[in-house]
């Protein structure tokens, strides 16, 4: 955290950040639980959900494409500036009482297609501000500020739904995304990096994300770590779907409950990230990373099991303390070992792998309807166990050396 002490445009970047989580994570929370309000069904709950995922599984690669020609900051500020129209719509609509499901997959759909832009290139800014050689740093205090923001906007949102209404719910976060637009507006970041006269005129779209693709299949590096990650989205975040089924219908809390467990699951990602940004660049990432992933899964299948609130509220603290070895170290890991020129392409790959996990929502509503929320949970964490178990021995031994742009 000593960056946001020393460098000015890194803290200007950080606090545009923690404004847009703000606003995401109240969207997270409050929108699981209006659509469960309005429909009373966990398939709609997770189908809210998998909108998001087929606007950054459909918008994913061409986000990519946005954030290696033109200026990220511009590219950020515009996404959020669409969240916070969302958020207004939204509001008027709930507090008119003219709401209908419909309206609720449009605004996740509409979120989707934002983050396919905004992901790519807010994480690629990092690099531009801060350099290869603090990235890990810088990375572990942007989650940091994710599990500030993890903490208290859940509380707030469940606070404003019991006491107010859910629709005012709706316009703090379209004033958290509104701010977020107008900081990121006045970051004067350098053009993507590796950006020359020489390179123009630029490639096609076509051949640019051609290009992306047979970089990522021909570097098995990348390949390994976004194959990772594709299945922790894909098994192991998928959770956040069901959490408000988890809250209503297992644990027996409501709003303000939920929010209690979304806060303390930021809490505990919150800390593990303080500590990796205050150890500073590390050896041995990929070891400390499988270690969180496989620690991730296990902690799920617990948390899944428990039908004690307080209980819950740790287990999944602990989750996400873990897993937060995992996430700053594997995004280190992929941004260091891609050339700039290339790097929000690359990067919007990640972001189809995020897109995976609001698609999860289709199959994990699915199976909550079926078996319940928690097997669905419990499923997709022993999936992701299984899967570090599989990798230890080859991200043990292996690194990026060998990949990494010169």
């Amino acid at each position: 955290m000593l960056l946001l002490l020393t460098d000015g445009r890194f803290r200007l970047l950080w606090s545009g950040g923690v404004l847009a989580i703000f606003g995401h994570v109240m969207y997270s929370m409050v929108h699981g639980w209006l659509t469960l309000s309005v429909t009373g069904s966990p398939f709609w709950v997770g189908a809210s959900s998998g909108m998001v995922g087929i606007g950054l599984l459909a918008f994913g690669i061409l986000g990519g494409l946005v954030a290696d020609r033109f200026r990220r900051s511009l590219a950020v500020a515009f996404s959020e500036l669409v969240m916070g129209l969302r958020s207004v719509i939204l509001a008027f609509l709930v507090l008119s009482g003219q709401v209908e499901l419909w309206h609720l997959l449009a605004g996740s759909l509409v979120t989707g297609l934002s983050e396919a832009v905004r992901i790519p290139s807010m994480f690629a800014l990092n690099i531009d501000v801060v350099g290869r050689q603090r990235l890990l740093s810088a990375t572990a205090a942007n989650f940091a500020s994710f599990g500030v923001a993890g903490i208290v906007a859940p509380l707030a949102a469940g606070a404003l739904v019991d006491r107010w209404d859910i629709g005012w719910a709706y316009m703090v976060m379209a004033a958290f995304h509104l701010l977020s637009a107008a900081v990121m507006l006045r970051l004067k970041a350098p053009p993507p990096a590796g950006r020359t006269e020489a390179d123009a005129p630029p490639l096609s779209p076509w051949r640019s994300i051609r290009e992306g693709i047979v970089h990522i299949l021909s570097t098995p590096w990348i390949r390994t770590l976004l194959a990772m990650q594709l299945v922790g989205e894909a098994f192991g975040w998928s959770h956040i779907t069901m959490l408000p089924v988890m809250a209503r219908d297992v644990l027996g809390v409501e709003a303000q409950g939920l929010g209690y467990l979304m806060a303390a699951s930021h809490a505990g990602f919150l800390m593990g990230n303080l500590s990796l940004s205050a150890l500073g660049d590390l050896r041995h990432k990929s070891r400390m990373a499988v270690a969180g992933y496989g620690g991730y899964g296990l902690l799920l299948m617990l948390f899944a099991a428990s039908r004690s609130f307080p209980l819950s509220l740790a287990l999944l603290a602990a989750a996400y303390a873990v897993v937060s070895l995992y996430e700053a170290n594997l995004h280190t890991m992929v941004q260091a070992a891609v050339p700039d020129r290339m790097r929000g392409r690359v990067i919007s790959f990640q972001a189809l792998t995020w897109g995976v996990t609001g698609f999860s929502g289709f199959y994990m509503g699915a199976a909550a309807r079926r078996f319940g929320a928690p097997v669905a949970i419990a499923v997709g964490g022993a999936v992701v166990l299984a899967n570090a178990v599989r990798l230890t021995p080859a991200l043990s031994r292996s690194g990026p050396s060998q990949d990494s742009p010169r």
